[in-house]
């Protein structure tokens, strides 16, 4: 892609040369109409740390053939940083920290047409062995294409007691 410099970044799959720019490429990403709308709910058993993730999806123009994709991320994990001063900050607070893909690498096959809604329901299990805090993580969901993401929605994995 002909990127020598750091920091190096990709606005919707595509390089992002000039991080100056980044903001102005998110935004004009930003006001693109979407082929497809999504929203999701999750029902956590926190006894289990089972997730049931449920995507709803209402196709709005022309047909979308790509994959959907399902991330889990977590916010507020104090650990090291490398600030760009050169200095450490062992204290440094982290936000939507990756933390697994609930669907596989590359997502499932998703294919809607226009004015089709469809429900896809996932699960997941939260890994005991790790320390992650479901009260603070998110589960991101995408459809994407070889042309770019077509929709993102992010919901919390646990609800706020007002939002039950």
């Amino acid at each position: 892609w002909g990127l020598s410099a750091q920091p190096i970044g990709m606005v919707n799959r595509r390089p992002a040369r000039d991080y100056a720019d980044w903001g102005t490429q998110v935004h004009e990403e930003r006001t693109k109409l979407s082929r497809v709308n999504l929203s999701a709910r999750v029902e956590l058993d926190e006894a289990t740390r089972r997730a049931a993730i449920t995507v709803s999806a209402i196709g709005t123009d022309g047909t979308v053939d790509g994959k959907l994709q399902l991330w889990l991320t977590e916010d507020s994990i104090t650990s090291g940083q490398r600030m760009p001063d050169g200095t450490w900050n062992a204290e440094y607070l982290h936000n939507h920290v990756f933390r697994d893909a609930v669907n596989g690498a590359w997502g499932t096959d998703f294919s809607i047409a226009e004015g089709e809604t469809k429900d896809e329901t996932f699960t997941y299990t939260i890994p005991g062995d790790k320390d992650w805090k479901p009260g603070q993580m998110h589960v991101v969901a995408f459809v994407y294409t070889d042309k770019g993401v077509e929709q993102v929605c992010t919901v919390p994995l646990v609800s706020a007691p007002d939002e039950e």
